[in-house]
């Protein structure tokens, strides 16, 4: 039926019910209208399929932004922000169906479009990755000096600092922006033996650590209210303890972001330098392979960190995207955890003599040795190195004996300052080592 008008409902007008034969009539005129429209729609479409097929020879302008190589250091940072890779931001585009004049159609099927629209549009929603940079560069140069102070100028020209410094070596944090750059003048003023460069992806990690810290806060808040309608001191104290404990995890966590964020924004350079000549000296060398490779500034000995067990200081942070157990403090400190097999067989007064007589043997002195035990009784012998420098670094490694596996924790301590902070930390926190 027709609608009723408003003026025909003014005039209280009453509309009787339309004939049958009236309402056939309508639909078939509606109908032959359609199929003449249709019609004419096909004709059209045609028409412009023959058109655009003519300019099939014409080089169609690119999909695809080409990205430059990414600097060293930045392995796919780089090329998302400078342009949109082929395959992250734009799928590879299936092959054009071919015109009726024998070419290739260049226009795209609207699922293409769209589908690409919708990919573009998920990576732009993607927060940015939070990658920790770390370089390693050893260089052989004539000047041991001279070349400390050029490193030391090129890192403060940035803003970067000297984290830890000796006669062979500097440890220098830059800002990250600066990272690459860096790096590529550092490796220019020597003769390079080695070089790395560790990126590590620490966004799951943080995004994790960010989300508990939210719900030990949210928790925390709801004991804060239910504690003050409380009344029975039972629950009151029981609420108190759990308050207690959400607030300590919280410290904690909110100390693990802050490490995190402080290395976010300042990479680490490591340099060694091998002078080209040196005077003759005593060979003096330890007879066990992995003794023999032990470096307060590098993790020489590797390892499964699923091997290992502990309960770490509040300051420091566990890279679990590593293979190798290694955690970092905002001060510099960094902890190594391996597990060596026990050959030959030796008890931990062996094993801590041999390598004494290797790191004194290179200069380092021997600055305190003690003993203690983990939560399962089990000995730990600990040994504390430093260098003999103006600003001297430390170097604790403690041995822990488990039937024919030996742990080695090594401690890098970069200056008076770090180990002043967390000795007492890192002695709690050896009571929790142990193997899985």
């Amino acid at each position: 039926m027709f609608p009723i008008q408003c003026g025909d409902i003014l005039e209280n007008k009453v509309y009787q019910p339309m004939p049958h034969k009236t309402i056939q009539k309508i639909e078939t005129n509606a109908k032959m209208n359609n199929t003449a429209i249709f019609l004419k729609l096909v004709l059209v479409s045609f028409l412009l399929i023959l058109l655009c097929a003519c300019g099939a020879y014409q080089k169609p302008a690119s999909t695809y932004y080409e990205s430059a190589a990414a600097p060293i250091g930045y392995p796919q940072e780089a090329q998302m922000r400078s342009a949109p890779s082929k395959s992250m931001a734009y799928p590879e585009q299936a092959p054009a169906a071919p015109s009726l004049l024998g070419g290739q159609s260049h226009f795209k099927n609207q699922n293409q479009v769209q589908a690409q629209e919708g990919e573009i549009q998920d990576h732009k929603a993607q927060p940015p990755k939070k990658v920790v940079y770390q370089g390693n560069i050893t260089l052989r140069v004539k000047q041991l000096r001279e070349t400390l102070d050029s490193a030391v100028k090129e890192a403060e020209k940035v803003g970067g600092f000297v984290e830890s410094m000796g006669s062979r070596f500097v440890i220098l944090r830059v800002p990250v922006q600066h990272f690459d750059a860096t790096f590529q003048k550092l490796i220019s003023i020597g003769l390079v033996v080695s070089k790395s460069i560790d990126a590590i992806d620490i966004s799951a990690q943080y995004s994790d650590l960010e989300a508990h810290l939210k719900v030990s806060k949210d928790s925390r808040d709801r004991l804060l209210k239910i504690l003050e309608s409380t009344t029975k001191m039972d629950e009151r104290l029981a609420i108190l303890r759990e308050i207690k404990r959400l607030t300590d995890e919280i410290e904690s966590m909110s100390a693990s972001l802050e490490t995190f964020n402080h290395h976010l924004s300042y990479s680490t350079l490591t340099l060694n330098l091998v002078p080209y000549f040196e005077g003759k000296q005593i060979e003096h060398r330890s007879p066990f392979a992995w003794i023999k490779s032990l470096n307060p500034l590098l993790n020489t000995l590797g390892g499964d960190q699923d091997d290992i067990q502990i309960k770490l200081p509040k300051s420091f942070v566990q890279f679990e995207k590593k293979k190798a157990f290694e955690a970092i403090s905002a001060k510099g400190a960094t902890i190594r955890i391996s597990k060596i097999p026990n050959e030959p067989k030796g008890d931990l007064l062996f094993w801590t003599k041999a390598i004494e007589y290797e790191l004194v043997g290179r200069g380092d002195q021997l600055k305190d040795r003690q003993s203690t035990e983990n939560d399962k009784k089990q000995p730990i012998q600990i040994s504390v190195y430093g260098s003999p420098e103006l600003r001297p670094y430390f170097y604790a490694i403690a041995l822990l004996l488990d039937e024919d596996d030996l742990l080695v924790f090594e401690l890098y301590l970069p200056n008076e300052d770090a180990k002043q902070a967390y000795d007492q930390e890192v002695l709690d926190a050896l009571k929790s080592l142990s193997l899985k």
